[in-house]
């Protein structure tokens, strides 16, 4: 596919999808986003994030996904004749007011009503697959099958006999591995959030009797660390702890661990993997015993943004009273659930102005504010722009964004 072609597939995805692109050129520099988020946020693009994207496709030339914190998702493909397309920044989570200012910071960004459409990982990979089909014809995610099937039964039955005899000829030195009732103890303990009772079993893993896997003692414990590593991340997320929060976790201890230069610093990040999970999970199991109810709400206020909502009635269809629900949500989003649901209106409301044609008071009405001026009073504090300041600047022509006048000057 040629860059036009690329740019007209971007373009139809993030339409469809909700998820901003951006192309990036020869010098590494986005040439080109679509989607409303990409087009005020080329600058999330910061080094650090593109050069761990682009390490992460070395390793599998498949498309890939990042999380950083504070819930922030990137994904990343390359094409056949290097290409570079980067999917992002999304938010994976709601994000509160104080973590939105960081990143307004962080990024450098100066446009006002800096609001990133929501994606999980699995919407975004979905879009790089796609992606990945449309420009290289390749399906994505089916070399790990196609691999599998060229080891013939030959090729077992050969390393299984291999493994049979060095075990039979090296009986005396083998060390031998924690059994598996006791490892399974072991990591109920940690979804528990068990960390006395972690701290009890573990004491069998210091010893060292976890099998010997290297000669080196560095190498030893280095392995140790990224077993310790990989299933504590699994664990969590198996106790509620948010994936991309413990991928992202998993990620900064392995960059550590590569960072270690002896064997007492390789303990030290097992220890701090042990300390990060159990906080983690702690965390986890406190706000997750309060968020179901602010997930109902935030489900009912979608699929009633532009049929009126009544907090009082929704809290009788969730099952509680209005003042609970109302200190919960708070609570758990950082903002009320009046401010929430206006900013989802002004997020709808960017949509329309970029994508549709209707008129600003039949927005104003379907969204059910008072009234158009109401609106655009609302909009103006969040974006920092009227609504017709704000379509005038984002207009989606054959692909690539124009004005409002240069889309009449173009019809004439």
């Amino acid at each position: 596919m040629n860059q036009e072609e690329i740019q007209y597939c971007m373009l139809q995805l993030s339409n469809c999808a909700d998820v901003p692109l951006i192309l990036l050129g020869e010098d590494g520099e986005p040439c080109y986003s679509s989607g409303w988020a990409a087009l005020h946020t080329t600058k999330a693009l910061y080094g650090e994030v593109l050069e761990r994207l682009r390490s992460l496709y070395a390793q599998k030339e498949l498309p890939v996904t990042l999380s950083t914190a504070p819930g922030i998702l990137y994904g990343y493909l390359r094409d056949q004749q290097g290409h570079e397309i980067v999917l992002g920044p999304c938010e994976n989570k709601v994000l509160s007011p104080s973590e939105r200012h960081e990143l307004r910071v962080r990024f450098g960004i100066e446009e006002k009503g800096f609001i990133l459409p929501t994606v999980t990982v699995d919407q975004g990979m979905s879009v790089l697959r796609l992606l990945c089909y449309m420009m290289n014809g390749t399906l994505a995610g089916s070399r790990m099958e196609t691999t599998a099937t060229k080891v013939t039964g030959e090729d077992r039955d050969r390393t299984i006999a291999e493994l049979e005899e060095y075990y039979r000829t090296h009986q005396e030195e083998i060390q031998p591995h924690l059994p598996y009732a006791y490892e399974k103890k072991l990591w109920d303990a940690v979804e528990a959030g068990d960390e006395e009772q972690f701290a009890k079993l573990g004491d069998q893993v210091i010893l060292g009797n976890t099998g010997a896997v290297a000669e080196d003692r560095s190498k030893q414990a280095e392995y140790l660390a990224v077993s310790m590593i990989t299933l504590f991340c699994r664990s969590a997320i198996r106790a509620g702890v948010a994936d991309y929060v413990s991928y992202a976790l998993s990620d900064d201890l392995l960059r550590k661990l590569e960072k270690a230069d002896s064997v007492s610093t390789i303990w030290k990040v097992i220890a701090e993997t042990q300390a990060v999970y159990f906080d983690a999970i702690r965390r986890a199991k406190r706000d997750n015993s309060k968020d179901q109810d602010v997930e109902k709400c935030k489900d009912y206020i979608a699929q009633h943004l532009h049929t009126g909502i009544r907090v009082e009635e929704m809290a009788e269809k969730i099952g509680m009273n209005r003042s609970s629900l109302s200190r919960k949500f708070k609570e758990a989003e950082g903002i009320s659930i009046r401010e929430y649901i206006q900013r989802e209106k002004i997020r709808a409301a960017t949509n329309l102005l970029r994508y549709s044609d209707a008129r600003i008071a039949e927005i104003a009405d379907w969204l059910q504010f008072d009234s158009p001026s109401s609106f655009g009073k609302m909009f103006r504090q969040a974006t920092g722009m009227t609504p017709g300041q704000y379509r005038d600047g984002n207009v989606a022509v054959d692909g690539k964004f124009v004005t409002r006048r240069e889309k009449m000057q173009q019809k004439q």
